[in-house]
């Protein structure tokens, strides 16, 4: 694994370790016959999402994940902002754990860097798969 993974945020925000984080981008990335080179994870307060939201997407309200891909070619390079708050709130409202919510939508910011979308509801459908492939691979 040669993906370089920087996670920023206040340590009891942060709910993913730097080794599991390269794993599993480094992981998705090969599955898709890419080269994991840089991921940085900045783990944001609400009130930080939505000013991120609103300046780059002009979406003036909170997500739980904004993904910004730099990617060169077949090297993977991107920068992920997951809100805590909005997946401890969605982890309520789905029933699962914060740890499980936290590492769904991570995954789900390195689907969007490797090619995924999730406009049409059959894209939705096929990134809900791919996170549910992943959670299992990875977290289980």
């Amino acid at each position: 694994m040669n993906g370089a993974v920087t996670i920023v945020g206040n340590g009891n925000d942060v709910l993913i370790d730097s080794e599991t984080a390269k794993a599993v981008f480094c992981g998705i990335c090969s599955d898709y016959l890419l080269t994991a080179k840089e991921l940085v994870v900045n783990v944001v307060d609400q009130e930080s999402i939505v000013f991120i939201n609103k300046s780059h997407l002009q979406h003036d309200y909170p997500t739980d994940i904004i993904t910004f891909d730099y990617n060169r070619g077949k090297r993977v390079v991107g920068e992920l902002y997951i809100c805590r708050p909005f997946i401890e709130s969605s982890a309520k409202e789905f029933h699962v754990s914060v740890e499980t919510e936290f590492a769904r939508v991570f995954i789900h910011g390195i689907l969007h860097l490797v090619g995924e979308d999730d406009q049409s509801t059959d894209q939705a459908e096929r990134m809900r798969s791919q996170e549910d492939y992943y959670l299992n691979k990875f977290f289980s």
